[in-house]
């Protein structure tokens, strides 16, 4: 069988963007919109891709502890750590953009939000 020819072949082939810093996600939200199995599905990919991603659940406050395990994470030279605030204060979230500001580390938080028909879609299926 002949090979594919360049121009046929599909436009979608992308080679991964190494990060050149560590990656902090911050997952938060109210309960049942779909955060923690978000927070595993994006580190199964990362993970698939060549990326050495954890994820790390928070109760209730990013506490001085988790930062320190997400440092001597970034330490051992994996690259992107995932904080599954499921209860995240304002304050928390706060601390976690300034540890990764002050330690040059990337930051990225996303805040799950879902009308009620989708909630109630998320309880029934629990």
């Amino acid at each position: 069988m002949a090979a594919i020819p360049a121009t046929l072949a599909p436009a979608n082939t992308v080679k991964p963007c190494p990060l050149r810093a560590p990656l902090v996600v911050t997952v938060v939200g109210l309960p049942c919109r779909g955060k923690s199995l978000a927070a595993h599905k994006v580190a199964r990919h990362l993970s698939w891709r060549g990326e050495s991603a954890k994820v790390f659940t928070v109760d209730e406050n990013a506490t001085s502890g988790t930062l320190n395990e997400i440092s001597l994470f970034f330490k051992e030279g994996n690259n992107v750590a995932i904080i599954d605030g499921m209860h995240l204060a304002r304050a928390s979230r706060q601390t976690v953009a300034t540890f990764c500001a002050d330690a040059v580390f990337h930051h990225l938080l996303i805040e799950f939000t879902c009308n009620e028909k989708c909630l109630q879609e998320n309880v029934a299926d629990t």
